[in-house]
């Protein structure tokens, strides 16, 4: 008996160890992608490179909340699925709102700047359309790629047609409306003398909250299903053929690989406009901008395979601790002042000033590092934040939902 438990046990803990491992890539794939935002809001991102970061580094981050969740979804109804949903996504999304409004009014009243009534009108539309304001946009939107995929994946067959056809209807609209609504609100805008009235303004951001859900939720699906996919007898048999070959040879074949989609993504980004997925905007040739962002997106993700390959654990470390804190960062670097603060330390540095190719990387560094604190006191202190309860679970839980 002690035997056959543990053999279990061994088997167990191999399994996983396996799955650890092969969850590294994610947080290391945020981690490379959290890196790209920051240097695109630094504003000193050549506008070629600017132009290439964007098409693919937002929608992997829809990718890869879809990939883990498929792996983290447990069976529930799918109301009590929704609430936790709103907990986790939108109340974090409320909350890290008036947060930023109360540092910007802060900012504001130490400059002796005038007190601005209608900027409060135009922030609490952008907050209530749900549209949001800077990088906040990005829960909202993720909380409605969650709602609408796990939707479909809890309706019967009509259900889930419907759900699709729906998409597509909207996607279409997306694509037909954007400029002559935008056209019409700029209209709005010159005509009262930059005061858009209180109904065009809701309606022109409530429909920008809609607009945007079909591509966030195809790339936060695609995610989704790649990670079930991974859990799948077919794959993990792959997997097993994939990693009895060389490791050097897996680690250049992946290197290779991204280096190849990197190219193509290259291509069909400045063969294409600036693409933006926060007010729907895919450029002049959607198909263009899917090119550009899939193929980043696959190229980011063999970059990451390949430094868990390389197994270097001090950096693996760093950027998963920074990768499991993608979400703190990106609500945090702009709106907290962060990233403008690690720019004035990078720029009086002597070195930096007499060479400014390490520019980047020093403001990057310092911005990480300025995070460190922020990170821990936001775990630690005020978890509810970013949709946390904040309650560690005991062996006991542990074992219980494992006996579910």
């Amino acid at each position: 008996m002690d035997k056959s438990i543990t053999k279990e046990t061994v088997e167990d803990i191999k399994e996983t160890s396996v799955q650890k491992k092969r969850l590294a890539e994610p947080d290391i794939a945020k981690c490379i992608c959290i890196s790209m935002v920051i240097l695109q809001h630094s504003g000193l991102v050549p506008n070629t490179f600017f132009q290439f970061l964007i098409m693919f580094d937002i929608p992997l981050f829809f990718f890869l909340s879809g990939f883990v969740s498929a792996k983290s979804t447990r069976k529930q109804t799918f109301s009590s699925y929704l609430k936790e949903k709103t907990r986790r996504l939108l109340i974090p999304y409320f909350l890290f709102y008036l947060i930023d409004l109360l540092v910007y009014f802060s900012v504001q009243f130490l400059k002796k700047a005038p007190f601005d009534l209608i900027a409060i009108r135009h922030n609490l539309i952008l907050l209530f359309t749900l549209f949001g304001v800077s990088v906040v946009w990005f829960l909202s939107a993720l909380y409605f790629s969650d709602i609408v995929t796990h939707l479909f994946l809890f309706s019967k067959k009509k259900g889930r047609i419907l759900l699709v056809l729906l998409m597509l209807v909207i996607f279409i609209i997306a694509l037909i409306v954007r400029t002559p609504f935008e056209t019409w609100y700029v209209q709005v805008y010159s005509l009262n003398n930059g005061v858009v009235p209180v109904l065009p303004d809701i309606a022109y951001y409530l429909a920008g909250t809609i607009l945007r859900i079909p591509m966030c939720v195809a790339f936060y699906a695609t995610g989704y299903h790649v990670g079930d996919i991974m859990e799948k007898p077919r794959y993990q048999s792959i997997l097993k053929k994939w990693n009895k070959l060389s490791h050097c040879f897996r680690i250049a074949l992946s290197l290779i690989i991204a280096w190849f989609l990197f190219v193509i993504s290259y291509y069909a980004s400045v063969s294409n406009e600036v693409g933006n997925l926060a007010v729907y905007h895919y450029g002049n040739n959607v198909l263009l901008y899917l090119t550009a962002a899939i193929t980043g997106m696959g190229a980011i993700m063999f970059v990451s395979h390949a430094i868990v390959l390389l197994n270097i654990k001090p950096l693996s470390c760093v950027l998963t601790y920074f990768g499991k804190n993608t979400l703190i960062i990106l609500l945090s670097h702009l709106d907290f002042y962060i990233l403008i603060t690690a720019m004035k330390i990078s720029e009086k540095l002597p070195l930096i000033n007499s060479r400014r190719i390490f520019l980047l990387p020093s403001i990057l560094f310092f911005t990480l590092l300025i995070e460190v604190p922020v990170i821990e006191i936001i775990n630690r202190f005020f978890p509810f934040l970013i949709g946390k309860s904040g309650k560690k679970k005991s062996p006991s839980d542990s074992e219980k939902a494992s006996q579910k």
